[in-house]
Order: C-alpha cells, then structure tokens, then sequence
C-alpha cells in the first residue's frame, strides 16, 4: 500500500529496531545531538484513513530485515473476541483484567522463541499463575496451599514439565498434579528451604522473580509482611478486592521487566549480547472497545513510574474516532499527529521534550503519533503513483546489527570465555569484587548506584528507605499522587536552581521537610497528610519563582524519609549535617510528624546538630523544652485545652446540650506523647472552671498487653446515654472507629462529642463523612481555609488548585490545615532570610534561627509572631467548627490572632 511518506515512516522505525552496540538510549536525531537523560522507545500512534493497512504492511516490512532477526509480534485486536471486554472504555475496571492478560499472553508466546533465545517470562508467568489459582475453598490453610502449588510450579518450571507458557484460566492444579517419576522423587525430597530461601529474596542469585515482586512498585507488596502474604492477594479469589489500575500496571510492568531481562548484556549470559533488534509489538484493529488503548496508556505510565528502559518498539492505531468513543487521551495524541514525511522532525520534538514530559508523568510521556494519510490505490494499471508515494514493500528493508563473532553460537561463546578467563582471572576476580561492592552499595542505599547524587544522603533501615531526597528520589512510589507531589517538588527545585544561575544576586535557600513517609499497609490518611503538606510547600516554592525582586530568595524544598512513626528520625540529623558542611543551602527542617518518642528524640538530634526546626501539626506541651532549636507553628496542647474548657463552659453548657462534666478519651499507649499531654491537659482546664472530668483510656489499632481491653468501637458504644461532653484526645482512625461504635448503638441520640485537632483529617475525607449522616460532632481546626476549594480563592488555595489540578475530587485539603500548616512553616523561613539579606547579615542556619524568634506577619492558619524568644506563636489561632455528615463543616467559635475571623469574647489569653 503506497501512501506519502513511507519512505520517511520506514527510515524512522529502521533507527528505532537497531539496537546500539553499547547502552540503551533511544537514537540521537542528529550525530550533535545532546543525549537525553532518559532512556526508552516511544509508542509510536499512527493516524488517518489508512492506519490499518499500513500497520498489516508493518508486519512484512519488518520480516524483510537482511542479516539478522527482528522479534514481532503482530495482532489484530478487532478480530479476536478475547481482546474485547471492556465494560467502560473510560474507565478501568477488573472485567479489563482478563483482556489484557490474553494480550500479554500472546506477546509472550511470541517472543518465547526466536533465534536469539527465547525470552523467559519468569515475573509474568508467576502472576499470570496467581491469578488463576481459586483458594476460596482451602480455608485456614490457603497460604499453605498456595505455598504448596507454588512450589510445585517452580520445580516443574526448572524441569520443562511446564515449559510452555499457559493461556490464562489454563493454570489450575489439575496441571499441578501430572507428575512424572523424577518429578514426584523431587517433590518428597528436596527440602522445602531451599524454595523458601527463594522467596524470601535472601539469595541475590535464585528466586529473581520472587524477589522483583516484593521490590517493585505496583499494589505495595511492602504493606505485605511476607512474600506469600503478597501471593495472596493476587489469587483469582481475592484479586477483585485490589485497586484495578494498579493491579494491570502490574501486569504490564512483569512484561517488560522480564523483556529488560532478556536484553541484559552481561559475559555469562551470550543471549543478550545476541539481541541487536529491539522486539517491537504491532497491534491493529486498536479501538476503545478492546484493549487496546488500555494497554498502550498502561505501558505509558508504567514507563512513568518506574523510569527504567524497556526493549520494545509499540506501534498502534489511533482507531476510529469519528465514532465519538475515543477517550480524552487518544483525542490529545491525535491532535498532535503530524504528517508521515515529518517522522523524523516529529521524532526530534518528542526526543526534545521526553525528559520533562516523563518527570511530569503525562499521559501522552511516550506517544509519537504520525498521520499516514490516505492510501494511493491505482484505479487502472497505467496509472502511476504521485511523487513521493510508495509502499513499505517497496523501501529500503530494515538492517540490524551482526553479533559479535564469539556471541554467534554457544561453542563459540564457551571458547571464547574460557581463553578470557585464563587469560584475566585477576582482572575478572577484581570486576566481581567490584560488581559486589557496587551490589552492597545498592543494596544498603536504596537501591541507588554509587553516581546517583541522592545515594550518600539515603540509607536502606529495615526495608525502609531513610534519607534526605534533593534530587528526585521519591519515596512511597506505591501512592501515584503523593508521588506527584514530590515530582513537582523535584521539578520547583530544578527551576530555582536554573533562576539562582541565571541570576546569582538571588539568594537560594533550602528546606528539609521531614516526615514519616513510610507509611503502614499503604495507608490512605497518611498519605494523603503528606501529600498535601507537599503540596503547601510547593506553592511556597512557587510564589518565590514567580518574584522578580533582585534579592528575593529561591527556595528549594528536600524531602526527607524519618521511617514509620518516625521511628528512624534520629538518622536524619547527621545527614543534613554533612549537606550543611559540604555547601548545600539548607537553613532548616520543616515537618515534624507525631508527638511520640521517636519524633522527640528526632528533634534532640536535630536540635545538637544546631539545625534549627519549625513543626507544622505538632502540638505536645514538653516539645519546646527539648530543644532550643526547635519552633512550631500549630498551638499548644494547654491552649487547645483551654479554648475547649472555655467552649463548654461559655457555649455548650448554659444551652442546655450538656452536664456540667467531660468524660476525655485516650489511647492506653504509654508512648503517644500527644495523646496523654493532651488528656493532661484537658482534664486540668476543665477542672478549673469548675467541671467533674474523668478519663477513658481505650486500646489503640491492634497493640496487646495495655492495661485496658476495651477497643475504640467498645468506647462509642458506652458513650450512649452519656450527657456530659466527651473530649476525644486520640488519633484519627481511632476517632472513625469510636464513632463507628456511637453510630451502631444510638445513631438518633449520640452524645456531644469535641474532637481534638487530629479529627480534621478525618473531617476532610468527605467519603468517610459521608457513612455518618445522622451524627454531628465538633472539632478543633488549627487551620481555616475558603468553604471549598473548588471555588480557588485564597491565596494559598488558588496557587495549590492551579499547581496540582484535581486535588479536591476526594479530600478537601481547606479542612485539615495540613498545607496551610506546611506552607506558613516554609514562609516563616523565607520571611526570615529576606530580612537577613535586606539587613545585608550572612544567612546561616544560625543567624536564620535567630531571626525566626523576630519575625511577625499574617499567615494562612493566623498570626505567626514568636515574641520574648518564645518557641510557639503568641495568641495561635485556633477555632470549633461543627460538622453533619458529608455537609460542610460551620464555624462555631474562633480564638486568636487573624485578620479573617471575630474573636469569640470568652477566648483565653495565650
């Protein structure tokens, strides 16, 4: 089939198969080129009339290759029922599951063979396994049983009994169970350690697949304590219970991560060295009925999000859009269609712009799309084709690369090496030592090679990632937003840099955000706190970007890893210590997570390391006397304290809602610093203005041996019938449980209930909300913003709506404060280094702390001033709000300083 441009189109795929003698960069378009720092092949989209035609000709162009083998795999998606099931083409579901696997399956039949060697799918078998292995009838001993089909599985693989890829649905146990004598020999004695050793990814040189697993990103297998408590999750019984997207993601990214395998040139491993054609994937018949569109945005971010190369050439079909069911995504990559004579100058721009677009993790990060136009068919045979018309058969066919001579056969190979070694068993013996040093480096930083600028400042603590991140690693890459987040931090980071380049006179300063980043069995709140504290630190960012005044500071923000709990935060402070003596422009730590023992022993490092701090959320009583180093800008527990004894006594108590006596709930957990200080206090103001208090201890989550039994749900359900208030000094899951157990029992007639400020985040989850229409409750909010922030006024949240778009679809981030929180801790930062260059004085982490005790202005949570060298600002706002289910929460009183709201009369002085 002729159509313009063919010749261009066939030039631009014939780069694209030819695989470099060295690396795995995409081809440069011009020999002056300067490289791109990302590595990958984009997923090339065709468009116009004759798409289809030219992907079928594709099929042949490619089998046309001259002295060498090019690996395809050419399917039409229209023309096979299995690849049509989409229920939703806009939306991915778990009836999208089987579709793709099928898709993959044939990908991986046809790559199993070649003459390069076939490719083991060993990481995409193993899940394709999973998902077809029905436990719902083992009971108690699933885990065994699957322990058990697993192991049989991996023999068998070992074995060739079960060579051969099976089609999804086709792995049952009915093939488990066919032994041979060998096999059933094996089976009784080999030891069940040796398969355990496997899959605990003890041993860096068996169980490669089990290993990967549990390291790569998709579904949080770290939330799982054990491999096979993973396993689990995945088996046909239980999958539909995990996210949709994450689980295809998972699919995908075993596919191309056993495909980077095949490629690997390693001197054991002549099979790489072999392979000098990428293996390209050519799908017809691509429409939004199938999955074909599915697959190709998956691979996309798939790319995004692990940032590794993979060794596959995508091409496909924009389908048929006239049809109105294209999705948002096919329509923005069509837009950007540019001719087929313009192949090369549309590879030039996407080259240009791949390694922004994949740090901004788009969905079009990888598509190349090309309009082929129409097809030239001739009506007689006289008729000839136009200028520079012609068909793929008729260009020049493709070429690849010749092994070296020693990779060309096995013989070869093992000749070859054996001369090598004896010939350099000294320098080998060096390159392994050196492959193993590398190997442990990897292994206690993260993962991270020795050239990576993050790997000295990170450090891998009991599976945890602990560290300072300044350039780019992200830390809870399960969470796509959180990860968002930090991607935007990376990228302000990068433009303030470039800004202090370009114009030195502009101070650069940095901030250290510290928080508890990893998070427990994935945890939605936590990491949607963190997310939105990142976010109020990146419109900081931002406004300080957007200045044009010769001396407004930069500022880059850091963000560090203290563990869970904070229970490593200890390991942070010499790390910004040695960023401090080697230049790095850090003036101080943000963040701050928890009132607990880790995070107090966090700040008295931090605090001998003479870097000063300014905690967000923290609100404990003793923390200021910790350190003199250390500033926050929340309240005090005794201020809360106070407001909420002065709230009963002067509002709820003369309307008649309650008896003159407070029943505090707290966590029985000796270590909750914020829980017992807050209790402590309550009880103490309530007492003085004249109330009867008692105090309710319950045991938090599923900690054992405190000395009450009595769960969250048990507290809520006692509470009915109480008239007095009940003041809830707990965590936030906690609160949801309590008041799950008020729910059950008298959901008409709940007692009065004031939260503390740990409630907000609950309140801000407006799903949560939702499930207790029929009670109301009151709440402390160190933090006010607009009623909602989809109307994107304020100054904060204006900035964060334009920064992250959709932030607002789940959580209303104006109702927890945890950005406006970050935010004024970031300004109070930036106010104080603008006073030190105006003053013309150094800025250091020392004269920076100093001039934090001096610094006064309007801050979206209230006035910031810490006078007479005080550690918390003086007269903090602080207000109750009142809140029915899913309904907006209202105000009820406010105390402080502020310039947008009347202070109630009765309000304490601080």
């Amino acid at each position: 089939m002729r159509f313009e441009g063919a010749a261009d189109l066939a030039d631009l795929l014939r780069r694209l198969v030819r695989r470099p003698s060295r690396g795995e960069a995409p081809p440069k378009p011009d020999a002056d080129e300067a490289p791109c720092p990302r590595e990958g092949l984009p997923i090339i989209r065709l468009d116009g009339e004759g798409q289809e035609a030219v992907l079928a000709d594709l099929k042949i162009y490619f089998s046309r290759v001259r002295k060498g083998h090019i690996p395809i795999s050419f399917h039409d998606l229209g023309s096979n029922a299995n690849f049509s099931s989409r229920s939703n083409p806009r939306q991915s579901n778990n009836s999208d599951i089987p579709a793709l696997r099928y898709v993959l399956w044939n990908f991986a039949q046809d790559f199993g063979s070649g003459s390069e060697g076939s490719v083991k799918f060993r990481r995409w078998d193993i899940i394709n396994f999973l998902l077809d292995q029905d436990l719902s009838g083992a009971g108690p001993s699933r885990q065994a049983e699957l322990f058990r089909r697993l192991r049989e599985r991996d023999i068998r693989s070992r074995w060739r009994e079960w060579d051969e890829l099976r089609e999804p649905g086709q792995q049952t146990i009915s093939h488990l169970t066919r032994s041979s004598t060998i096999l059933n020999w094996l089976l009784r004695f080999l030891p069940a350690l040796w398969f355990r050793l496997k899959v605990s990814g003890r041993l860096s040189y068996a169980g490669v697949e089990y290993r990967w697993l549990r390291r790569q990103d998709f579904l949080a297998p770290r939330a799982s304590k054990k491999f096979i408590d993973f396993a689990d999750r995945l088996t046909a019984d239980r999958y539909n219970g995990e996210e949709p997207e994450q689980l295809m993601k998972l699919l995908v990214n075993a596919f191309l991560a056993d495909m980077r395998a095949a490629y690997e040139r390693h001197f054991w491993r002549v099979r790489g060295a072999r392979r000098t054609a990428y293996s390209v994937v050519v799908l017809a018949g691509v429409g939004p009925a199938n999955c074909g569109d599915l697959l190709l945005r998956l691979v996309n971010d798939v790319r995004n999000d692990t940032g590794l190369f993979d060794p596959v050439l995508f091409i496909g079909g924009l389908g048929d859009r006239a049809s109105g069911h294209a999705e948002p995504a096919e329509e923005a990559i069509a837009r950007r269609a540019r001719p087929a004579t313009e192949a090369a100058q549309e590879y030039r721009r996407w080259y240009e712009r791949l390694w922004d677009a994949s740090r901004a993790r788009t969905a079009s990060t990888w598509q190349l799309s090309i309009d082929v136009g129409a097809l030239y068919l001739p009506q007689r045979e006289e008729d000839q084709p136009r200028p520079l018309q012609e068909g793929l058969d008729e260009v020049r066919a493709p070429t690849v690369g010749v092994p070296l001579w020693w990779a060309r056969s096995g013989w070869r190979a093992l000749a070859f090496l054996t001369v090598l070694a004896t010939v350099s068993a000294v320098p080998v013996t060096a390159a392994v030592r050196v492959h193993n040093s590398n190997k442990a480096w990897e292994e206690a930083h993260c993962g991270l090679d020795r050239d990576h600028p993050d790997g000295p400042a990170l450090s891998t603590v009991d599976g945890q990632c602990i560290g300072v991140s300044a350039h780019h690693y992200i830390f809870q890459p399960a969470d796509s937003r959180l990860k968002a987040a930090q991607y935007k931090i990376a990228e302000l980071n990068d433009q303030a840099g470039k800004a202090h380049k370009s114009n030195p006179a502009r101070p650069l300063m940095a901030v250290v955000y510290v928080a508890a980043l990893t998070l427990p069995d994935d945890t939605v709140e936590g990491a949607a706190d963190q997310r939105e504290a990142l976010q109020g630190a990146a419109v900081a960012q931002s406004r300080q970007l957007n200045k044009t005044g010769a001396n407004d500071p930069l500022l880059q923000v850091y963000v560090a890893n203290a563990g869970e709990n904070m229970r490593h935060g200890e390991l942070i402070a010499p790390i910004i210590g040695k960023m401090i003596e080697k230049g790095t422009p850090i003036v101080g730590v943000a963040g701050l997570d928890q009132s607990r023992d880790p995070t107090i022993r966090t700040i008295i490092k931090l605090g001998q390391a003479e870097v000063s701090m300014m905690a967000t959320t923290l609100s404990a009583d003793s923390l200021p006397r910790t350190s003199r180093m250390y500033y926050q800008i929340s309240p005090q527990n005794a201020r809360e304290a106070a407001v909420a004894a002065a709230y009963a006594s002067n509002v709820l108590e003369p309307s008649g809602r309650i008896d003159r006596r407070v029943r505090v709930l707290r966590s029985a957990d000796a270590q909750d610093t914020y829980s017992r200080n807050l209790s402590d206090d309550t009880v103490k103001s309530f007492a003085e203005v004249g109330f009867d208090a008692e105090v309710k201890e319950y045991r938090p989550g599923d900690i054992r041996g405190l000395p009450t039994d009595s769960s969250p749900r048990e507290t809520g359900v006692e509470l009915c019938g109480y008239r007095g208030l009940v003041f809830f000094a707990g965590r936030l899951d906690d609160f949801e449980t309590m008041l799950d157990g008020v729910n059950t029992k008298c959901p008409s007639n709940p007692p009065v209930i004031l939260g503390g400020d740990d409630v907000a985040n609950f309140v801000a989850d407006n799903t949560k909300r939702s499930l207790y229409t029929s009670l109301s409750f009151e709440y402390f909010s160190f933090a006010i913003g607009p009623s909602s922030c989809e109307k994107k006024t304020g100054d904060l949240y204006g900035w964060m709506v334009n920064l992250f778009p959709g932030s607002c679809n789940e959580r209303d981030f104006t109702l927890d404060g945890f950005a406006a929180l970050t935010y004024d801790a970031v300004r109070a930062y930036v106010r104080a280094v603008e006073s030190l260059v105006d003053s013309q004085i150094p800025v250091t982490t020392a004269s920076v702390w100093h001039e934090i005790s001096h610094i006064d202005f309007a801050g979206e949570t209230g006035t910031i001033k810490f006078a007479n060298q005080q550690q918390v600002p003086l007269n903090k706002s602080i207000a109750v709000l009142r809140v029915t289910g899913a309904d907006q929460p209202v105000l009820q009183a406010f105390c402080g300083d502020g310039p947008h709201f009347t202070k109630a009369t009765w309000c304490p002085n601080q």
